[in-house]
């Protein structure tokens, strides 16, 4: 990855990145045997840089702290105002000469990554790699519910637009506010809550690159250990890879091929017309004739002689009657007396 002139001295150990400047303008730095005075120029790691006649090299053995910043210390190697530095809180960190990656505010506390590794640094701090930070912080008011849904979606600050991954608001404490992100801008977070009219009176940073401040006092560091190096090196510092355009894929000539979607109407694809009977050779199998199941039919009345089957009817069987016979009494009338 290249890197600027300034930059890499001040990874070599030479001086710090303020001091390169002047050093190169002056004519001081030659690559690949050219004098460089541009301090951005850009470094690739196959060039031979010199410094006064000086071969430079990077480290090959690294180290990395990680320091939990309290309130009041700038964030760089010397101070022209001899303000305390986070340099003099890791005394005694590395025999070598380690710098602090990228800026935490004189009044900002919480997590700062301090290494040797110019090529760490320089991945943990190019834009292009999606680096998350996570900041605690207290509001001198409530934060509003409209100001809110405003942050949540996103803003458009002086320098371009903002968007935060994730906003929450205490429950206990509605001037109490977490915000992640993964801009790096100078003093983002502040200038998000001053565009509403708010003002930070307390901001820590507690999580950065998968890492935290918790159960750390503040003020003290320790070492990165293994496990989160590698944790770095397999997530964390790899360029994210552009997408690669995919060719169209050519539509199928057989008619059984899939139907595709239109990109266009969104209607369906119509499918690829089978070759006409002069193109392609018939695949039709001969007809195997088979033999004839059909019965043969019976003889015309002319063919045979006329013989009627006898009628197989039998006669009908009369039933006896059932007329049970007449049970009427003879009449009993008496002759009248009368006369």
């Amino acid at each position: 990855m290249t890197m600027p002139l300034n930059k890499f001295l001040a990874h070599s150990g030479v001086c710090s990145r303020r001091q390169a400047v002047e050093i190169i303008k002056r004519g001081g730095v030659t690559v690949n045997g050219t004098v460089i005075k541009e301090p951005g120029h850009k470094i690739e790691p196959t060039d031979a840089v010199k410094c006064e006649g000086k071969l430079l090299k990077q480290e090959s053995s690294f180290e990395y702290v990680l320091l939990n910043k309290p309130k009041g210390y700038v964030t760089t190697l010397s101070d022209e105002k001899k303000r305390p530095t986070v340099i003099d809180l890791v005394q005694g960190a590395s025999k070598k000469r380690i710098y602090p990656i990228g800026r935490l505010d004189i009044n900002t506390t919480g997590l700062l990554l301090l290494t040797n590794d110019g090529q760490f640094a320089q991945h943990l701090s190019h834009p292009s790699f999606s680096m998350k930070k996570v900041y605690q912080l207290t509001l001198n008011r409530p934060l509003d519910v409209k100001d809110f849904e405003r942050i949540k979606r996103g803003i458009s600050l002086d320098d371009g637009r903002v968007d935060v991954g994730a906003i929450v608001v205490s429950k206990a404490n509605p001037k109490a506010v977490s915000v992640t992100l993964e801009s790096g801008r100078n003093r983002i977070v502040r200038r998000i809550f001053e565009h509403f009219g708010y003002t930070v009176k307390k901001l820590d940073r507690v999580g950065y690159v998968g890492l935290s401040t918790k159960g750390m006092p503040v003020g003290s560091w320790r070492y990165l250990n293994e496990k989160e190096i590698k944790r770095l090196a397999a997530k964390k510092l790899l360029p994210k890879k552009p997408q690669e355009k995919r060719p169209k894929a050519k539509r199928s000539s057989s008619k059984w091929a899939p139907l595709r979607r239109s990109s266009a109407k969104g209607s369906l694809a119509k499918r690829p017309s089978a070759r006409s009977s002069e193109e392609r050779p018939s695949t039709k199998r001969p007809a195997a004739k088979r033999p004839s199941t059909k019965r043969p039919s019976a003889r015309s009345s002319e063919e045979r002689p006329l013989t009627k089957r006898p009628s197989t009817k039998r006669p009908a069987a009369k039933r006896p009657s059932t007329k049970r016979p007449s049970t009427k009494r003879p009449s009993s009338k008496r002759p009248s007396a009368r006369k």
